[in-house]
């Protein structure tokens, strides 16, 4: 998988379990508020109704009345009330052994058990403490109810009767707008995701194509196109990475020109040294003909063999010079030190007299004083033979090479 495709995948789980998150929080406080305030309303209702309800009995109310007549009053007023009504509530009324009155499908009393004593229990000193007006919630038949009870020890100021009143209200609606909310909700994070996953994938895509136009540059480098470079905009992490890539492809085609100038510099030193060594093996190979195939006096054979032996010495110098310009990258500095021209014409002479005779040209070496010379020896005698060879071979019938004033001069 590519980094771009898991970077979208990564971000698009990221995005999607945070709103999944943020909405579920979402809806289970709006459930809480809405579930709490339903409760708070039905007390509220409950409270109401029991005061409007015990205020009235203070006016009809006498507690010289028979037990009798007490329950059929309070049941009187208990319904008066009840059929007022105008959020469709229910409500129960029950002594301590059975229910008086209950227009609602529920026996609310299981449910709210032990009204009589958690009011006693209870340390308030107000009858609006939660303890005194308890809810629950419940189902039946697939509808959902709240139902809040509250017990009391008397009704209104005037008639002893220890009862309990109950609210029961049909809140199924409720529920039914917490499911469309949670429908809206999943919806909308559906929607929030697939915009938020869309929008991500664009953006690194975005961020990601440098990249790509960074490997099609890097697969150009390794194929030879070392001109290849990438664009940078910006001064993100990216940017500085095609900054770097640039700075490496530059190096990069600075060490082939390198390289290819150091080839080109050993191919022309190894043709000078071919051609170097074709002048004194060319002389070599006379001598050591001469010595096969012409009788030679004893001086002639030895002075022979001395110019082989010269030879031979200066072009295993030659060659350990130019070896080591070639293997070197930008040349080998060159010995430079002072020499006596007579050593020099001595290093040089036997060699020069050889092709002078063998072209028959007059030679002329001149020392005017004792000067010496700033030079590699080595080198420099290669300079003054290959002069001199190739005045012969124009045609010169007279060369001098002369030392002065710390130069040394060929002229034909």
């Amino acid at each position: 998988m590519k980094v771009s495709a898991k970077l979208a995948l990564f971000s698009v789980i990221i995005t999607a379990i945070a709103v999944i998150l943020c909405c579920t929080l979402l809806l289970i406080t709006t459930v809480n508020n809405q579930i709490n305030h339903v409760g708070q309303s039905g007390v509220t209702e409950l409270r109401m109704f029991n005061n409007a309800f015990n205020a009235e009995m203070d006016v009809v109310g006498d507690g010289q009345l028979s037990d009798t007549a007490k329950r059929s009053l309070i049941l009187y007023v208990f319904r008066k009330y009840t059929d007022a009504s105008v959020n469709g509530s229910r409500y129960v009324l029950a002594d301590t052994e059975q229910i008086l009155f209950n227009n609602s499908p529920i026996d609310p009393r299981p449910l709210l058990p032990g009204l009589q004593g958690n009011a006693e229990r209870s340390n308030a000193q107000y009858d609006d403490d939660a303890s005194f007006w308890p809810d629950v919630i419940t189902e039946l038949d697939g509808q959902k109810y709240l139902i809040v009870g509250h017990w009391a020890p008397n009704v209104g100021n005037r008639i002893n009767f220890s009862h309990e009143i109950f609210l029961v209200q049909d809140i199924t609606n409720v529920y039914d707008g917490i499911r469309a909310l949670g429908a809206r909700f999943a919806i909308i994070s559906l929607v929030t995701i697939s915009i938020s996953a869309s929008v991500m994938i664009l953006v690194i895509r975005n961020v990601m194509r440098p990249l790509g136009k960074l490997k099609k540059s890097a697969v150009a480098l390794a194929g030879g196109q070392y001109d290849a470079r990438i664009q940078v905009r910006g001064e993100d992490e990216i940017a500085e990475l095609g900054t770097s890539f640039n700075t490496m492809a530059d190096a990069i085609s600075d060490q082939i020109d390198a390289l290819k100038s150091t080839a080109e510099q050993r191919r022309l030193l190894l043709s000078a040294l071919t051609h170097e060594l074709k002048t004194p093996m060319t002389a070599i190979i006379g001598y050591s003909e001469a010595l096969m195939r012409v009788r030679l006096s004893t001086e002639q054979r030895e002075e022979s063999i001395a110019y082989i032996h010269s030879e031979c010495k200066r072009i295993e110098m030659l060659t350990q010079k130019m070896m080591r310009l070639i293997t070197l990258h930008g040349g080998e500095p060159i010995d430079i030190r002072s020499h006596p021209v007579r050593e020099f014409y001595d290093t040089v002479g036997m060699t020069l007299q050889g092709i002078a005779r063998r072209d028959g040209v007059a030679l002329s070496l001149i020392e005017k004083g004792s000067p010496a010379v700033e030079m590699d020896m080595d080198m420099m005698a290669s300079v003054i033979i290959n002069l001199f060879d190739n005045a012969c071979k124009a045609g010169a019938k007279h060369i001098t090479i002369e030392a002065e004033d710390h130069r040394i001069c060929v002229r034909d």
